[in-house]
């Protein structure tokens, strides 16, 4: 069963962690792409950033859930949504603006964080 819970500090630290090795891993790669095609084949460096953005993303919508501000209702959103719908902080919580699937509402679901019980 699939359980939520707040996020603590420790979480976060944990995401930054994982941002910053992406941001490594992409320059890193982008060096190496330039070393091997110096004549500027450009859609591959372009192949390779859209390709771990997408493991990115992937990794943030397996972690997290959501929380509806107006029923409480909590629930997961796929890939696709994570990635295009918009996200931000405020008075202590992140949120992501997200249409909840029970009441139907549009609002800032708080984020939650994944527990595998």
């Amino acid at each position: 069963m699939t359980r939520y819970r707040q996020p603590t500090p420790r979480d976060w630290l944990r995401v930054i962690v994982s941002l910053s090795l992406f941001a490594k891993v992409v320059t890193a790669a982008t060096l190496v792409l330039m070393f091997l095609f110096p004549s500027g084949h450009g859609y591959i460096w372009a192949l390779a950033l859209f390709l771990s953005l997408f493991l990115l993303v992937r990794w943030h919508a397996g972690y997290t859930a959501y929380r509806c501000m107006h029923c409480q209702y909590e629930f997961e959103i796929t890939v696709a949504a994570d990635l295009v719908s918009p996200h931000g902080p405020g008075r202590g919580r992140t949120w992501k603006y997200l249409k909840c699937p029970r009441c139907g509402r549009r609002s800032r679901a708080t984020v939650l964080i994944r527990t595998d019980d």
